[in-house]
């Protein structure tokens, strides 16, 4: 029931702003943040859970967020709450001694209030004793805001469209970002929203920036140094540019590098990704992690996901073509079907194109090699059609792996092999 009135209460507060009435509004503005840090009748979860949650058409939903943005940006008592819990608490606090005590600091500048204590302030009767709220151990109105903070960026992501929406998204996460220094599945949320968005967020490549920045720089603090993204990657998240598309274009340097981090991990050696304690993270070992951090920065790139998987293969097939050692190339081509089948549809499917091209760059040479035999010796035809299997077979066997053309076509095959074996059946 508290739930319905929050609604009814939103929609109202929606239909006074919607009637251009400005004298009401600034008014309804201000008794919402009355409610919520004066007299803690409102919570703030709850409250902005509520409103992003509700039906949309564009001009309620611009007036929506916009209200949004105003409780929690511009009434300064969110933000101050946010940067003295960041300040003072460390997200890991079973490995502190002090953990309890510098919650409590925080929660002797601004307290947790659940019975009103702010409305009774008001009318001259303060709660106390027993009647007050007891204090939490761990938990305030900070970590209350993360779930609803990760739904509020989904919901302006389907807004992208509407008129300031982008802009508001940018401006919530430079001044609130620093919050997901307590999001325990950090990677893995930049992962789903990546990977779900990815067609609403091609077009917005520095609204991906923005938030693999914001989420991933929070992290470093209490993270060891390169633990989930590549030394280049990191430079680009620094580089001040211009919110266009392809603003920055990796080399197959950058996809060999990459590509190298992840098969030294599959084979047991350091790849660059620090060993956690994984009874306290979101994953279960280092391969795991290497793989959502790969695929997390793949996605982040700014270029579509055809030219990422065209590089990301190029860069593979020109590594793979000088091993000898038949263990090594499964590796590698291993390391990449693992990639592809974490990627959205519009990034493997540049792999089908491969495996069509190839397939008929084969049936062309086999036509070749049946026109010379035919003509230089003469044979029967059973024979003749002998060897155009044979090619075939050859091709796919290791016996040719010294000839780069022949080398090239039997990776693309072998890849896609890998690829179908490890995908689900929805792939």
């Amino acid at each position: 029931q508290v739930v319905s009135h929050i609604r009814s209460f939103c929609d109202y507060i929606v239909s006074i702003h919607f009637q251009k009435n400005q004298l009401e509004a600034s008014k309804s503005l201000a008794a919402v943040g009355d409610m919520v840090w004066k007299y803690d009748v409102l919570p703030l979860d709850k409250f902005v859970l509520t409103m992003v949650m509700r039906n949309y058409d564009t001009p309620k939903a611009r007036i929506s967020f916009f209200i949004i943005q105003l409780l929690l940006l511009k009434d300064q008592e969110f933000r101050k709450r946010v940067n003295l819990f960041v300040k003072l608490v460390s997200p890991y606090y079973w490995l502190s001694e002090d953990s309890y005590l510098e919650h409590h600091e925080y929660l002797k500048t601004f307290p947790e209030n659940f019975r009103f204590e702010g409305l009774a302030r008001a009318i001259g009767e303060p709660l106390r004793g027993a009647d007050s709220s007891p204090q939490p151990y761990l938990g305030n109105v900070c970590l209350r805001f993360l779930p609803a903070f990760d739904l509020l960026i989904h919901r302006m992501m389907e807004m992208m469209s509407v008129v300031g929406i982008e802009k508001s998204l940018v401006t919530i996460l430079d001044h609130l970002g620093q919050l997901y220094k307590f999001h325990d599945q950090p990677v893995l949320f930049l992962y789903s929203t990546l990977h779900y968005y990815e067609t609403t967020l091609v077009d917005h490549p520095h609204i991906k920036k923005k938030m693999v920045a914001a989420v991933i720089n929070a992290q470093q603090q209490s993270r060891p140094k390169g633990w989930c993204l590549s030394a280049q990657f990191q430079s680009y998240l620094l580089r001040q540019e211009p919110a266009v598309a392809n603003c920055w274009i990796p080399d197959l340097g950058y996809y060999t590098a990459l590509l190298q981090k992840l098969v030294k991990t599959f084979s047991g050696q350091d790849g660059g990704f620090p060993e956690l304690d994984w009874r306290f993270v979101e994953f279960s070992n280092c391969t795991d992690l290497a793989v959502h951090c790969t695929c997390l920065e793949l996605l982040a790139l700014p270029c579509n996901g055809d030219r990422v998987i065209t590089d990301l293969l190029e860069a593979m097939i020109s590594n793979v073509m000088n091993m000898s050692d038949e263990e090594s190339v499964i590796t590698w081509i291993n390391a990449v079907a693992s990639l592809l089948v974490m990627l959205p549809e519009s990034y493997w499917g540049t792999l089908t194109n491969r495996i069509v091209d190839c397939i008929k760059a084969m049936g062309d040479e086999e036509e070749a090699e049946n026109e010379q035999s035919s003509t230089s010796l003469p044979m029967a035809d059973a024979e003749a059609k002998t060897v155009g299997r044979g090619i075939t077979v050859k091709l796919l066997g290791w016996e040719n792996s010294r000839k780069p053309v022949v080398n090239r076509w039997r990776i693309c095959l072998t890849m896609a092999r890998s690829f179908w074996h490890h995908s689900t059946i929805g792939q």
